[in-house]
């Protein structure tokens, strides 16, 4: 899937810092907090660019979701600060239905083999291929650098309060 991972040596080794200090957890659980809200601004940039995708205007199939909307649920963003301290905006599978799990990845083209094919509107005996519609590099391309310097700024006060 279409992701941005920020895994800095330097939010690693704030982690690990943080661990020693006398106010451990309060630190981490602030630190898990603003690193998420750093990284927000990357969610409703990438779901303006999932908006954009193409759509011939046809109604959902009776009882499922049009597929934007099922592509706009699954942004996620997880802050991890353990071991290998992370900042990751990504495309949650978890969250698609049960079938269209892969369907974030075909429609950025980093799944299959370039053509989406599937049936439709359920029926096996039609088949149609779709081309990709890369939405996730050029949903985050903007936003991307503004989240970067935000992460840092959160890194570089903490880090201040730890000395």
């Amino acid at each position: 899937m279409g992701e941005v991972i920020i895994r800095a040596e330097e939010l690693t080794r704030l982690a690990r810092d943080i661990k020693k200090a006398s106010n451990a957890p309060e630190l981490r659980k602030r630190l898990s907090k603003e690193l998420r809200v750093a990284a927000k601004p990357l969610v409703p940039a990438l779901r303006a660019s999932i908006a954009q995708i193409p759509s011939k205007g046809r109604p959902a199939r009776k009882g499922r979701a049009p597929l934007r909307r099922l592509l706009d649920r699954s942004v996620s963003v997880q802050v991890k600060t353990g071991k290998w301290a992370t900042v990751r905006v990504f495309m949650n599978p978890k969250k698609m239905p049960d079938g269209t799990k892969s369907l974030p990845g075909y429609f950025e083209g980093i799944t299959g083999k370039g053509v989406l094919r599937h049936p439709v509107f359920g029926n096996r005996d039609v088949w149609a291929s779709q081309l990709p519609r890369p939405y996730f590099a050029r949903g985050v391309s903007g936003a991307e650098q503004d989240a970067r310097a935000a992460i840092e700024r959160v890194m570089e006060d903490i880090a201040k309060e730890i000395e």
